[in-house]
């Protein structure tokens, strides 16, 4: 009797110990820019998507409820244009649809920049811009986020210090889309995120990772004028992703970001025609070596539940 005591006694232990280490496992999102098979859906636990739309919001707000419909997810994250001559107006009309269209979690800006300091307005203008954005995102009980992509880069470099931002606008980013340059970036992510933390103080952070060979698109490292060989690409690649899955199950994080999507349907993806995505006639080669990318990444998705 003591020993089958003794021995349930272990048993419960035991799932007691099982239950507090997968309660340390935090749950963290996977986005992917576009769509992809749903055999590769269900190997990345697919939980949102991200796209751009440059059109009038009505068509936005449709390719919105339409990648939701076919790629099986209950969040769309959608980058518009900074355009001061439509962005009032439409952050406005966007936070009077969050309620009808839930699927629509985010609002925000990639390459935000970039299109900042292509608009020439000065701290204040811009300050008073994005204010207005975030409030009329927020209007009439809306969840809206506004999210915005940083490089890392542009963390160390003061390109987003000379921006200038107010703490309103600092303190409204609820999202930031944080990307490499780089295969090799000068300091660790974590580092970078502590970072985001400081300036972005409400936002949490989505990692971003590129899952293609962008070999011809920037050099190995900010320091150095060569491209990365194909073996460097790949190994740093799968690296930094497996560096960045830690993170994020850990809690350092709120998600990985995959650019581009269409994962099993790498052949036909768009961005190949763009000679800085692949040099021409080298496209048998890049399709290649993204393969390989994608097959570390199934590898590590089988260790790392989100």
């Amino acid at each position: 009797m003591k020993k089958k005591l003794f021995s349930l006694l272990l048993f419960l232990l035991f799932i007691a110990a099982a239950v507090n280490l997968a309660s340390q496992k935090q749950q963290f999102l996977i986005v992917t820019w576009g769509g992809n098979s749903p055999e590769w859906n269900r190997t990345l636990h697919l939980s949102g998507v991200r796209i751009g739309c440059s059109d009038a919001l009505v068509s936005c707000v449709q390719q919105a409820d339409q990648i939701s419909a076919s790629q099986h997810v209950s969040s769309v994250f959608l980058a518009v244009l900074l355009n001061p001559a439509r962005i009032a107006a439409d952050s406005a009309s966007y936070g009077n649809l969050g309620g009808s269209h839930p699927n629509l979690v985010e609002v925000g800006f990639d390459d935000f920049v970039s299109q900042a300091q292509k608009l020439n307005l000065n701290s204040s203008e811009l300050s008073r811009l994005l204010e207005g954005v975030a409030a009329n995102l927020k209007s009439h009980g809306s969840k809206l986020q506004l999210g915005i992509t940083i490089y890392q880069d542009q963390l160390s470099s003061g390109e987003l210090d000379r921006l200038q931002l107010s703490d309103g606008v600092r303190r409204s980013i609820d999202v930031v889309h944080l990307f490499p340059h780089y295969r090799k970036e000068r300091k660790p992510v974590m580092e970078y995120i502590a970072q985001v933390k400081q300036v972005f103080p409400n936002a949490k952070v989505i990692l971003g990772v590129y899952a293609y060979d962008r070999r011809e698109y920037l050099p190995c490292s900010a320091d150095s004028h060569t491209r990365c060989s194909a073996e460097e690409e790949i190994s740093l690649f799968d690296q930094n992703l497996r560096e960045d899955l830690r993170i994020a199950s850990s809690g350092g994080a709120a998600g990985i970001e995959f650019f581009p999507g269409d994962f099993g349907a790498e052949y036909s993806w768009r961005g190949w025609d763009n000679p800085r995505a692949c040099k021409q006639g080298e496209k048998a080669v890049c399709v290649q070596n993204t393969l390989a990318m994608r097959e570390k990444l199934r590898e590590a998705m089988r260790n790392t539940a989100p």
